[in-house]
C-alpha cells in the first residue's frame, strides 16, 4: 500500500535538483496556484501530473497523495447536501443546490494542485536534504543580516531551521504511521466506516507523541536544542 509523501527512489531530474531549489519552487508554484485565473487551474494539474507520471509515480501513489483532499471535499459537499435538505422549498430548488458550486470546485481543484506538488517535492527529497536545505537557507540568511550594524549581534546557529525540518519530516512519517494502522485494522477483519477513523485517531495521536518525544530525546541527546 502506497504511503502519501513518502521518498521515492529514482533517476528523474527532480530526484537530482538541489533541495534547495525545490523547496523555492514549491513555495513560489503554490504561492501562484492560488491566484491563477480559473481557466488554467485544469492546465496546472496536468502539467503536474505529466510529472508525476516521469518521476514514476504509479496510481497507487498519487491516489495516496490526493485522499486527504478527497475526504475534505466528501465533507464539503456533505455540508451542502443537508444544508439544501433543510433550505430547499421545492424539488427543483433541492436539485439545483445539489449541484456542487463552482467556487467550491475551484477550491477544491487548487487544492489537488498543491498537493501533487508537494508530492513531488517530498517523494523526490529525502528527510537529511530537506533538513540540510532548511539549515542551509537560515545560515545564509544570519549570515547576511548579520552584516547590518544593528544585528550583529545575531547568532549565526540553526534556530528556526530546526523547528521547520522536523515538522517537514514529520508530515511522511504521520502518513506512514496512519498506513501502518490501517494495515493492522484491516488485518483484524476492520472495515471502511466511522468506527474505523474514530478507532485509528485516538491511536495515531498517541504514537505521533510518542515518535515526537523520541526524536526530542535524539535531538537532546546531540544538543541540537
Amino acid at each position: 500500500m502506497a504511503v502519501a509523501f513518502q521518498y521515492k527512489k529514482g533517476s528523474s531530474l527532480l530526484h537530482h535538483t538541489g533541495a534547495e531549489i525545490k523547496l523555492a519552487l514549491l513555495l513560489c508554484f503554490s504561492t501562484a496556484i492560488m491566484f491563477i485565473p480559473q481557466k488554467y487551474i485544469i492546465l496546472c494539474g496536468i502539467f503536474f501530473f505529466l510529472c508525476a507520471f516521469l518521476c514514476g509515480w504509479t496510481a497507487g501513489e498519487f491516489i495516496a497523495d490526493i485522499k486527504g483532499v478527497l475526504y475534505y471535499s466528501f465533507i464539503l459537499y456533505s455540508g451542502n447536501f443537508f444544508s439544501a435538505i433543510y433550505q430547499s422549498s421545492t424539488i427543483n430548488a433541492f436539485l439545483n443546490m445539489l449541484i456542487p458550486d463552482a467556487v467550491l470546485v475551484v477550491s477544491i481543484c487548487r487544492m489537488m494542485v498543491i498537493i501533487q506538488i508537494s508530492s513531488l517535492v517530498f517523494r523526490t527529497t529525502t528527510t537529511i536534504e530537506i533538513k540540510d536545505a532548511i539549515y542551509s537557507v537560515e545560515i545564509k540568511l544570519r549570515s547576511a543580516i548579520k552584516k547590518i550594524p544593528c544585528f550583529r549581534h545575531i547568532d549565526e546557529r540553526v534556530r528556526f531551521g530546526i523547528s521547520i525540518a522536523l515538522t517537514m519530516s514529520f508530515i511522511s512519517q504521520l502518513f506512514e504511521c496512519w498506513n501502518r494502522l490501517e494495515r493492522a485494522y484491516k488485518a483484524r477483519g476492520g472495515k471502511n466506516n466511522v468506527m474505523k477513523i474514530r478507532t485509528l485517531l485516538f491511536a495515531l495521536i498517541s504514537l505521533s507523541f510518542y515518535a515526537a518525544a523520541q526524536k526530542i530525546k535524539a535531538l537532546n541527546a546531540r544538543a541540537l536544542l
